[in-house]
């Protein structure tokens, strides 16, 4: 499926370019690219520290399920298995918002956007003096449940092809896990999203509708499909749940186009699926 002329890259520069160029922070060098992923938004209160999509969940509305969950019932379902979370570079440092995740299959697993977890780029010198990216693990992540719960993740695993990460860990709570939907929405399908936006401490909940499905031509993006929405990404949100009207997830927060606030991606639930496989 061709992307549409106004999805197309602009002169010189595609619209799914990976890295654009890099801007130095305060003790790190984070990337600034074109297409963001919604992650990591701020750090200590209030720098925008990087913004490789972590985000907004959205949900989707299928025509096909003979149940669906009212707005209203939405945030009961879908609040108590998103989390939110944070990470730290290093031992001395504190953790950091960088994303939204959500409690999948049984109470001790978590899948989120890979770009959240994958770690950071800081700038080194080696021997001869020069200086140099490169790229280095979080020394730890931590998960923060609706009800306040805190816990660090144990287990790390990410998919070689696809944006999706499976994080584990312990804890003693029930909690009832999100489940995938038997199929991808269908174009016009009403959505909804929940995540924790910015440095907002508690979840929130965003409604759109299933507007295309695109396939991205270069860079990071190149050959991979996403589900297109108009509800509103925003950085905070990458890795969060996407479900449709019978709270059953149909796609995972991913990337924004800046160009306009009504062009939002997230990972489709095929892909998903296909990702969680390569955890077994």
């Amino acid at each position: 499926m061709p992307l549409p002329s106004a999805l197309l890259a602009q002169p010189e520069e595609s619209l799914f370019q990976t890295v654009k160029n890099r801007q130095k922070y305060p003790g790190k060098t984070r990337s600034n690219i074109e297409c963001h992923n919604i992650g990591d938004p701020y750090k200590n209160g209030g720098k925008m520290a990087r913004i490789l999509l972590p985000f907004l969940l959205v949900f989707a509305a299928g025509t096909s399920f003979q149940q669906p969950v009212s707005v209203q019932n939405v945030p009961s379902k879908l609040f108590p298995a998103t989390v939110e979370i944070s990470v730290k570079e290093k031992k001395d440092e504190e953790y950091f918002h960088v994303g939204t995740g959500w409690l999948y299959n049984d109470q001790t697993t978590v899948v989120t956007a890979k770009h959240v977890v994958d770690g950071f780029d800081d700038e080194v010198t080696d021997k001869e003096g020069k200086s140099k990216i490169q790229h280095f693990p979080y020394e730890s992540i931590r998960i923060t449940f609706s009800d306040g719960e805190k816990v660090v993740v144990t287990k790390v695993q990410m998919s070689k092809t696809w944006d999706v990460a499976s994080l584990t860990f312990k804890t003693d709570k029930i909690r009832e896990p999100l489940k995938l939907a038997d199929k991808r929405g269908s174009i016009g399908d009403k959505l909804f999203g929940a995540g924790f936006p910015l440095d907002y401490k508690n979840p929130t909940l965003m409604v759109g509708y299933v507007t295309s499905y695109q396939i991205g031509d270069s860079g990071q993006f190149l050959g991979k499909e996403y589900m297109m929405t108009n509800a509103m990404f925003i950085p905070g949100h990458s890795g969060g749940p996407i479900v449709n009207e019978s709270g059953d997830v149909i796609g995972m927060v991913d990337w924004i186009d800046q160009r306009s606030a009504a062009l939002s991606f997230a990972v489709p639930v095929d892909t998903i699926q296909k990702a969680i496989l390569e955890f077994k």
